[in-house]
């Protein structure tokens, strides 16, 4: 495995995520960053701030374990585990899903996140099962 890229996402997880701390992106991320699957495509580190902002109002105490990583080349993808706490309901919820992170001279390029949404949504009562048999 790529020991920088392993240390690059483990460090995203840690310091932006478990740590809540957002000014790590300003290093971390490519200013012209393009992101896919968190709700629809982007480019740039600003929208990706104002998701992470509005993803951290509505979850609260984040927790990402990182269960498995593989790398190749400049590309890594990790599997994680995700807990917190739904500000609104006061529900505690888990989720899981893969990230795969482009890191080029240092920052990361491009990301593709593949996150169960659908289920972190039944949790939080924002979908019952009888939605998903229509």
């Amino acid at each position: 495995m790529n020991n920088t890229n392993k240390d690059f996402i483990t460090r995203w997880f840690t310091e932006v995520w478990n740590n809540s701390n957002p000014a790590v992106m300003d290093e971390m991320l490519h200013p012209d960053v393009k992101v896919h699957g968190v709700g629809e495509t982007f480019t740039g580190a600003n929208i990706f701030k104002d998701f992470y902002d509005d993803f951290r109002k509505v979850y609260s105490n984040l927790k990402f374990d990182i269960e498995k990583m593989i790398s190749e080349g400049d590309e890594i993808a990790a599997l994680v585990n995700v807990s917190g706490i739904h500000t609104a309901t006061g529900k505690q919820v888990h989720f899981s899903g893969v990230t795969i992170a482009k890191i080029e001279d240092g920052v990361l390029t491009s990301g593709w996140n593949y996150f169960d949404f659908l289920g972190l949504s039944k949790q939080v009562g924002n979908l019952e099962p009888e939605q998903l048999r229509k």
